[in-house]
């Protein structure tokens, strides 16, 4: 269930700056009041590679890499939480609409859990097998 909550996210993310790329005009929903575009788009590098390509590799990576998943699916959860709080501390100074927190913190709890059901499914596995 992890892995598919990973593979959800990279498409989300995905889809997410296609959309705010696509569609100028919801761009005014995520920035800081009165910031222009680049502002918004200067996080576009990062989010498309920790949290798009990221969640896509966790989501899609086989067993003999369990460790490396589980350390990257904490990079990524430990990504969404900063970018929730970010956009958090924003809304909550009334520096930007509120919209940017109200999706990020959700996903920011989801990534935390679905990293933490990682690290169960890795200690799950019996003593000798490959991790």
């Amino acid at each position: 269930m992890a892995r598919a909550y990973f593979a959800l996210q990279a498409l989300a993310v995905g889809g997410w700056w296609l959309a705010l790329l696509l569609r100028p005009a919801w761009r005014a929903a995520f920035r800081p009041d009165s910031a222009p575009d680049v502002v918004l788009f200067a996080f576009a590098l990062a989010d498309l590679l920790i949290l798009g390509l990221g969640s896509a590799l966790v989501a899609l990576s086989g067993p003999h890499v369990a460790r490396q998943r589980r350390a990257l699916a904490w990079l990524i959860a430990g990504a969404t939480v900063y970018g929730a709080l970010y956009t958090l501390a924003l809304a909550l100074i009334h520096a930007a609409p509120p919209l940017g927190a109200i999706l990020m913190c959700p996903a920011a709890v989801a990534a935390s859990v679905a990293a933490f059901a990682l690290d169960d499914q890795l200690s799950a596995v019996p003593p000798g097998r490959a991790r």
